[in-house]
């Protein structure tokens, strides 16, 4: 070989991996820095990942109060494949780290960490059979940094909990030309490890057989299973089912495709306490989650008119079942706070949820509009409207690109519209600027955006962005 073939070659090699980042700063004490290097071709491809964002000083607090928040992840992915089989390793660190604005004079912050790993083994066999299995294991811990001596005591489960999470599973399926079959076996541990909660642990062994008919215009599934476990409710076992349609057709006023999917059944799940802790701020959960059951329907059907017009519809009931209610942080009641925080509690909940879109595609950007509605119970965090707008703009060349969005919340307290907008330019075909607002109105006004509750949340933000891929 020449040495201009292996200079070649080198170089095709070493193009295979990129790198991509965004780093920047920003008011108030704004810092972000994500990066990642990845190859995704080839048999066997990689992602590492880093990212770090915090915010300093909410609605014209100083910076060296409680009103800020930080956000730290690094993960990695690996794929190794091999015949007819592949192998998928990956692991994940994230850490949340919130100040408590000064609802608590014993505590000033809460940090949540959560180290996991996900182990997944496919196989392709003869004769129309294949076969998944995977292990997923996890550490959860929270703890707050407690200042003096509280003069009412903090009970452990607020302070620091430290949980550590196992789910193996296993799925065995068979397709035969359109037609499909597949039992799937799952079992959930969760355990308390320095004894936070009153129970040590939470367990589950989960069940399913699903079927279903699938074309190019059509898929037809159906799913039934058996849960079982130490806190699933009234009942000894659960027995989920499922029906769902899923329609893809052609129609001559666009190139795109009419799609309609239909499902409903019984839905029965146990969520993990780093999901709803990491999901919903400056909340504690008193024990380990057990398990929620609904009744459930759900529709979703979008419309393509020509190449520049789209519609969508969503729309999902729910009803708690077997009074195995939803578990929601409860926000809206003060009297239960525990150290200035907000504690969990099940409720028997009727959820009618809705969502209506448009976007529409002209030589000067792209509009779209969003109606997002939840018109009965609503769960922690769950607005009851949400009106939003949003414009976005890209120049032939790729040179100059603008997004905004517009929208606020109808009914909530606090009604003040809210205004993001992003402002780009490329400086080279690597590097990209971008000017960024975020909350605008309320940076103006310097008053601050409710998040729950007592707690604020950023309540606006202006920052400049470097954007770069290599």
């Amino acid at each position: 070989t020449s040495l201009f073939e292996e200079k070649v070659t080198s170089n095709a090699v070493e193009k295979s991996v990129y790198a991509e980042g965004l780093a920047g700063i920003g008011y108030p004490g704004f810092f972000v820095g994500n990066f990642s290097v990845y190859n995704q071709t080839g048999p066997n491809p990689f992602k590492i990942s880093f990212g770090h964002e915090t915010m300093n000083g909410y609605a014209r607090n100083s910076r060296s109060s409680v009103f800020f928040d930080k956000n730290t992840s690094v993960s990695a992915e690996k794929t190794f494949s091999f015949g007819k089989g592949k192998f998928v390793a990956s692991g994940l660190y994230k850490s949340l780290n919130d100040g408590l604005q000064n609802q608590n004079e014993n505590m000033s912050d809460m940090t949540r960490e959560l180290m996991k790993t996900h182990e997944v083994f496919s196989m392709n066999l003869p004769k129309g059979f294949s076969f998944v299995g995977a292990v997923e294991g996890s550490w959860y811990r929270r703890y707050g940094t407690v200042v003096g001596t509280p003069l009412t005591p903090i009970p452990d489960y607020a302070k620091n909990i430290s949980v550590v999470a196992l789910s193996p599973n296993a799925k065995l399926d068979f397709k035969y030309k359109d037609f499909f079959i597949g039992f799937d076996s799952k079992y959930s541990l969760s355990l308390d490890m320095i004894n936070s909660f009153g129970e040590r642990f939470s367990n589950s062994g989960r069940f399913s057989l699903d079927s279903g008919y699938e074309n190019d215009f059509v898929k037809a599934t159906g799913k039934v299973g058996l849960v079982v476990g130490n806190d699933i409710g009234g009942n000894p076992v659960l027995v989920p089912f499922s029906v769902a349609a899923d329609f893809t057709i052609p129609v001559q006023f666009s190139s795109r495709n009419v799609k309609l999917s239909v499902s409903g059944g019984m839905d029965s799940y146990s969520p993990e306490i780093h999901a709803l802790e990491m999901k919903n701020a400056f909340s504690v959960l008193g024990k380990i989650p057990g398990e929620s059951t609904d009744w459930y329907g759900k529709l979703d059907f979008s419309l393509p008119v020509k190449e520049f017009l789209s519609f969508r519809l969503f729309t999902e009931i729910r009803k708690t079942a077997f009074g195995n209610g939803t578990l929601t942080a409860d926000y809206n009641d003060d009297s239960s706070r525990v150290a200035g925080l907000y504690v969990y509690s099940k409720k028997d909940m009727f959820q009618f949820n809705t969502l209506t879109s448009a976007s529409y595609k002209t030589k000067v950007g792209i509009f779209g509009a969003e109606w997002e509605s939840a018109w009965a119970s609503r769960p922690a965090n769950i607005h009851f409207q949400k009106l939003q707008a949003t414009y976005s703009y890209q120049s032939r060349t790729a040179f100059f690109t603008f997004d905004a969005l517009l929208g606020f919340y109808p009914g909530d307290k606090d009604m003040i519209p809210f205004f993001d907008f992003e402002v780009g330019f490329k400086v080279s075909p690597a590097v990209r600027l971008a000017l960024a607002g975020d909350d605008i109105v309320k940076l103006i006004m310097g008053k601050p955006r409710l998040y729950a509750g007592s707690y604020i949340s950023r309540s606006g933000g202006i920052s400049l962005l470097a954007k770069f891929v290599f």
